[in-house]
């Protein structure tokens, strides 16, 4: 995210809608309640402002959180009635908003590992067998296709620093639709998704060590080690 050079300037929000406006509803309305020794015509313009810019935002975006602009009302009173349920209802989204990308977060660190050499190698390996595997699958080009992307997919995330497992998922619940058309000849491929299956259940997860409280107050220890993955592989690849 970039930084913030001014009121005109917008280049510094996420690009995730929501997200922007979150954080451009927190950043504006600071900047509201630092304007309060104003006068009272300079805080009406400054809170209008604020309303109107959040308005633009939610318009333009097409979130559908807050009032359209025809219904901001025209006289103070009734504009000062109107601000205080626009402001908690900004506040409140801007909140939801907020929650939603934490809870997002934890998910997505829940579902990432940190993979060693040893283990990509093996990973990389399993690979390359079920594709030799699926060639000689008796299944429509189509279903076969469909796999290889999923395990490409995966592959491409086996090759990061902190590998994504949604790819491995996806072609998991792929595998197990191909298996009931494929019958037996699908154990042999069952069988190295079990490999790699063990494999990743023994990488560390990034959820671990955002949230062991001994982690964060000791040095970092290196990433697990699959012990014999790598001597080992070769014998037990089923075929």
């Amino acid at each position: 995210m970039a930084k913030y050079s001014g009121p005109d300037d917008y280049s510094w929000l996420p690009d995730n809608p929501e997200l922007g406006f979150a954080h451009l509803q927190r950043q504006r309305y600071e900047k509201l309640r630092d304007y309060s020794t104003r006068t009272v015509a300079d805080s009406s313009y400054d809170a209008r402002s604020y309303v109107n810019e959040l308005i633009a935002y939610d318009e333009e975006h097409q979130l559908g959180i807050l009032p359209e602009s025809n219904s901001i009302p025209y006289d103070e009173q009734g504009f000062e009635e109107f601000f205080d349920f626009f402001r908690s209802a900004a506040e409140m989204a801007a909140t939801k908003f907020l929650l939603r990308e934490a809870r997002r977060k934890n998910i997505d660190a829940g579902n990432t590992v940190l993979l060693d050499a040893s283990a990509r190698l093996a990973i990389r390996k399993f690979i390359d067998a079920i594709k030799t595997k699926l060639d000689e699958l008796d299944i429509p080009a189509s279903k076969r296709e469909a796999l290889f992307n999923r395990l490409n997919a995966f592959l491409s995330e086996v090759d990061r620093d902190r590998t994504q497992l949604e790819a491995w998922y996806a072609f998991a619940v792929e595998s197990a639709r191909a298996a009931k058309e494929a019958g037996t000849e699908f154990a042999s491929i069952q069988k190295i998704i079990d490999r790699i299956c063990d494999t990743v259940d023994k990488a560390e997860r990034i959820v671990d060590r955002l949230t062991s409280p001994q982690k964060r107050s000791q040095i970092e220890a290196p990433p697990k080690r699959i012990t014999n993955q790598e001597s080992d592989l070769d014998d037990e690849l089923p075929f």
